[in-house]
Formats: C-alpha cells, structure tokens, sequence
C-alpha cells in the first residue's frame, strides 16, 4: 500500500531537489485534518512527507494511514514511546530528500512556506536557511511585499544561534542539507524531552559557514491547551539544562565568544525555568538553588556578551522573579532533593 512502511518517492519534479518534511506526532488525531491542508496546499509539490507515530493511543494511525495510502511521496512509520528525539531520529533515518525540514503537526504554514525556504537556500548558495514566524494565526498574503532574506556569514551565524539573534532554537523554521546531517552524524539526543532542537541546531550551526534569513512570516506556531506554557510546571523541562552542558562543554573549547554566547543562552533559559517555577508555585527547593547557582555563573558571562537584544530577553521572566523574592512572594518550597535528570 502506498506510503505505509516503505518507501515511495514517486517521481521527482524535473530540475527540483526534493525536501524531506519531518512530522513527528503523538494523539495527534484532531490536529491532522489541518495539517494534512496545508501540506497539500504546499506550492512547492516535491515533498517526501515523513509521518513518525511515537505509539499513538487514539485514531492518529488509522487517520495518516488513509491519506497516505492515497498519496506516493507520504510516508508512515510507528515507533514506541521514544519520545520527540527519537521520533525525529527516525525521520532523520528514513529521510531521502537532498533537504531537510521539521513540521509541527498542530502547527500551520502558508502556501509558499517550502518554496520560500528552498528560493533562499539555493539563491545564496546558503547550509541552512530560515524564516521569520508568528505565534497567531498568519493569512498567506499573495499580493504582499517581496521576501527579503538576509545573508549571515562566518562565526557570527553560530553566535547568533546561541543568543538567539535572529535565529533560534526552532526547528520548523529552517531548511536544512542533509548532506551535512549525514556526514557529520548529526542526531537528536535520545531520550530527550525538552531541549532537543537546541542541541541540534548547535551542532548543526557549528558546520554552517552562510546562512539565510527570509523576512517573510511563513509558519504559524500555535501554542494548544496542552503545551506547557499553559501547564505546572514540570520536571520535564530540566532536560534542556543536559543538552546546554553539552553544547557549553563543546562551545568552550572554541574560543572565548563562543563561551559567553552558551552561557548566555543557559541564562535566558534559567530565567524562564524560575519564572515558571514561581508562576506554579513549585515546591522542589533544591532545582532552584541550583539553577540560581547556575544563572549566577552565567551572569558573569553575559557581561561580555556583546548581543545587546539577550539583555532584554533575560529582563522579561526575570523582572517577576525578582519582585516575587524582594517581596516574599515566591512561596513556600518543601522538597529538596533533585530529580534524576538534574542531578549532573
């Protein structure tokens, strides 16, 4: 049957290299109507559409398998319960296409979403390209201003990444080569629940000697009533702090920039733990003596990182926290010991 478990590229368009659209998903069912319209909608038509199931509970399966049966380019694959890392791995595995991207399957892209990636990584002659997002509802706008893309070259583009200065730690916004996944072994750190794409997109940065940044706001990223901005806070998150000490670990031994830069972006992301950890009145005492420790670490980086926007990312979670603690607002805090994947 076409598009379940193996392979159906159908033929390529003539002259188009091929993009590997990387969806993982998990009880995902009332999300895939939408998604499966916008990529049909996609005006770029030379997509190999890669579905990873992580062991989907209600009727994901059965729903992606009845459209990809109808289409030659869509791909199925079920893993069990790997997680968002090793469901991305898998898609890694199984993608063919000469470029790489990820897509969020309750997310939204407009119609020339692929096309304006792929227009501003090939024009440039770039190793990644990436695009300007909206967290509300974006209407694809065909009589609007031409795209603009920005060319970055160098170290500035890692440093950049690091500081999140026009590029992020997202993953859905970018265009990838998978000649240099592939030939640098690049993967998502297994078992891995929060944090994944930062790791990632450092080691993947550390390979990129020119970058692209389209202006043009193609991908819509939608915060559902699951997600956890709208959840307590959980243990979960710590994971990140993992993969930073990793990517601290290998930034330190290239220069001094470099280092200020990975500390500066395990402060920003201290300072949005302790404001969640306020935020749902957390109650394990001893996280957040040691992300204090960690952030006042990181503080005496960030004076010399010369990234004036980080400033003021710091300053947005960080302002309530120190008001709450001034005032001693902060709650009572009981446990005080630390969870498993906080204690290296």
């Amino acid at each position: 049957m076409a598009g379940l478990n193996e392979r159906n590229t159908g033929t390529p368009l003539s002259g188009n290299k091929t993009i590997s659209v990387i969806v993982p998903c998990y009880n995902s069912e009332k999300y895939l109507g939408n998604c499966f319209s916008c990529l049909d909608n996609s005006a770029y038509k030379n997509l190999e559409i890669i579905f990873v199931d992580d062991g989907s509970t209600d009727n994901t399966a059965e729903i992606i398998k009845r459209y990809a049966a109808e289409r030659e380019n869509v791909l199925y694959e079920r893993v069990n319960h790997t997680g968002v890392a090793g469901a991305r791995n898998k898609g890694l595995e199984l993608a063919g296409g000469e470029y790489i991207t990820f897509y969020d399957v309750d997310d939204e892209i407009t119609p020339n979403h692929f096309s304006n990636l792929k227009r501003a990584l090939e024009s440039t002659e770039a190793d990644v390209s990436v695009c300007a997002f909206k967290r509300k509802h974006v209407k694809d706008k065909k009589n609007g201003k031409p795209c603009k893309v920005k060319i970055f070259t160098g170290n500035d583009c890692e440093e950049r990444l690091l500081c999140q200065n026009t590029f992020d730690y997202c993953l859905w916004n970018k265009l990838y080569r998978a000649e240099i996944i592939k030939e640098n072994g690049l993967a998502f750190p297994v078992g891995a629940r929060y944090g994944e794409d930062s790791y990632f997109n450092y080691f993947y940065f550390k390979n990129v000697k020119k970058a692209a940044f389209s202006t043009a706001p193609t991908y819509n990223y939608k915060k559902n009533e699951g997600s956890l901005v709208r959840e307590s806070f959980k243990e979960s998150r710590l994971d990140i702090f993992n993969n930073l000490k990793v990517v601290i670990d290998d930034a330190e031994k290239s220069g001094d920039a470099f280092t200020h830069s990975a500390h500066a972006a395990r402060a920003l992301f201290i300072t949005e733990a302790l404001y969640f950890i306020l935020k749902f009145r957390y109650k394990n005492k001893a996280v957040t003596n040691k992300l204090v420790t960690l952030l006042k670490q990181d503080l005496k980086h960030l004076k010399k990182c010369k990234r004036v926007a980080h400033y003021r990312r710091l300053l947005i979670p960080l302002v309530p926290v120190a008001a709450a603690a001034a005032f001693g607002k902060t709650g009572k805090q009981t446990e005080d010991s630390l969870p498993e994947n906080f204690k290296d």
